[in-house]
């Protein structure tokens, strides 16, 4: 398994204590910087740059954001397998 692909260990805890499943798909991911993501919103992944984006210019939608990151984070996270009605364009 691709090291950006691990899930990570305290956001695991995190979630598990809020009652949340950890293996229902939520990650913490490289994410783009410059940008800052809100809760909910449609996250796509750039296989070019290897990070989470909001673009969806020849990006895959892979699922939605569960915290906000503000724009200077390198990280996101992400609950992977976003319903298609929640992607843009659907």
């Amino acid at each position: 398994m691709h090291d950006w692909l691990r899930p990570d260990p305290a956001f695991k805890r995190e979630a598990e204590a809020a009652g949340a499943e950890f293996g229902a798909g939520l990650f913490s991911l490289a994410k783009v910087t410059g940008t800052a993501f809100d809760l909910g919103d449609v996250l796509f992944w750039d296989n070019a740059a290897h990070n989470l984006a909001t673009d969806d210019e020849d990006n895959l939608a892979v699922g939605i954001c569960v915290e906000a990151a503000g724009s200077s984070a390198t990280t996101a996270k992400v609950k992977l397998g976003a319903p298609p009605a929640m992607v843009a364009g659907a």
